[in-house]
């Protein structure tokens, strides 16, 4: 009888083994899935990053170009002031000779009338 029992014991646990072997490897299959995910996942955060980092270095270079085109405005508004400016002084001194040029001829008409 005691060898009957032993043997149901040892049946039991040979059971009970094959089911832990089991689980350990389903669980070994999860974890290499789990693994496998985890680095797919890494590897996308780093392509993500690379691209991050590129977008950066494309902002970065606009903005550059964008404050090279803001000076160059500035610039170019300064000049066509400045440009305006001489316009109107050329204007205003025309003007004078125009009005002295008048002034004298008027002068001289006087003088010739005088005369």
């Amino acid at each position: 009888r005691s060898f009957e029992l032993l043997a149901a014991e040892l049946t039991t646990a040979d059971h009970d083994l094959g089911q832990q072997h089991e689980q350990i490897v389903a669980t070994t299959a999860e974890q290499a899935v789990t693994v496998q995910a985890l680095e797919e996942a890494r590897a996308e955060i780093i392509a993500q990053q690379a691209a991050l980092e590129a977008g950066a270095a494309q902002l970065a270079k606009a903005q550059q170009g964008r404050a090279v085109l803001q000076r160059e405005l500035i610039e170019e508004r300064g000049r066509s002031k400045r440009a305006l400016l001489r316009g109107e002084e050329k204007e205003r001194q025309l003007g004078v000779l125009t009005h002295e040029k008048a002034r004298v001829a008027g002068l001289l008409s006087k003088k010739d009338t005088l005369a």
